[in-house]
């Protein structure tokens, strides 16, 4: 879904699923010196950092994905 969040906001999370696979996602404040690229007041870009571990046993594997989310704060 885009769009801005309000249920986000800094800080780790972390669980299961498919019995073979487990996460950890980190969301902190992305900081840009540029002050063009920095949003709007009342909004917080955030970094999400994903981390899925896992797989098959005999092909286990890691997969990551970075991204940014707006958040927005009141």
């Amino acid at each position: 879904e885009l769009g801005i969040r309000r249920d986000l906001a800094p800080g780790e999370a972390q669980g299961e699923f498919d019995e073979h696979y487990r996460w950890q996602l980190q969301l902190t404040p992305y900081r840009e010196d540029d002050a063009e690229l920095s949003p709007a007041k009342g909004v917080q870009l955030l970094e999400a950092d994903l981390l899925v571990l896992g797989g098959a046993e005999q092909a286990p594997g890691r997969y990551r994905l970075r991204t940014l989310l707006l958040s927005q704060v009141d």
